[in-house]
């Protein structure tokens, strides 16, 4: 016959002893779904940065827009195939999505510390038909009504990127149009 050890009875003892046991089974669970809860958390922090910015974005391109939609064709050689980019009032326009003033430094005055680079943003011109006189008053009598469209492409980084530093970037475009009303 087989004996076995003294040391196997003794660990086998305190095993049925510490199995109706139910201290610390708490903290167990706990531990279990910790990890789960800290994802919810930050993912509704991210979505809620996300959300902020987004709004930030879409105000600063509707100003921009507006600014070049009320500043001089002649400034800007607006015609209804072209727009000279490089023209101050285009130059302007992209500070003030960027920084909220027509003067700002995007490095130094961005408003998103992750949004700086002028080249996100596109002004692009097109027309409006009016030779049928859809539009009275000041637009009697032009066919072509030109119209001034800037969008943006901001990459948002996710808090996972900032934690993980993964560089996990979510990426949205943003547009506005508004009729030229300048002279």
């Amino acid at each position: 016959m087989h004996s076995t050890p003294r040391i196997v009875r003794t660990l086998h003892r305190k095993a049925r002893s510490l199995s109706g046991c139910r201290r610390g089974i708490a903290s167990l669970e706990f531990a279990m779904i910790l990890p789960l809860i800290a994802v919810m958390l930050f993912g509704m922090i991210d979505i809620g940065r996300l959300l902020t910015d987004y709004h930030l974005v879409s105000k600063s391109v509707r100003d921009a827009t507006r600014y070049l939609a009320r500043v001089d064709a002649a400034a800007m050689t607006l015609t209804c195939a072209s727009i000279d980019n490089g023209s101050a009032p285009v130059t302007e326009a992209k500070n003030l999505a960027l920084t909220g003033k027509i003067d700002g430094v995007p490095a130094a005055d961005a408003l998103l510390k992750y949004w700086t680079d002028p080249a996100s943003i596109t002004v692009t011109p097109s027309c409006k038909d009016n030779s049928t006189a859809t539009y009275a008053g000041f637009y009697a009598g032009v066919d072509n009504i030109p119209i001034v469209t800037v969008s943006a492409t901001v990459s948002f980084p996710l808090l996972s990127a900032w934690v993980l530093d993964r560089g996990t970037t979510l990426t949205f475009t943003l547009q506005h149009q508004e009729i030229h009303i300048g002279q």
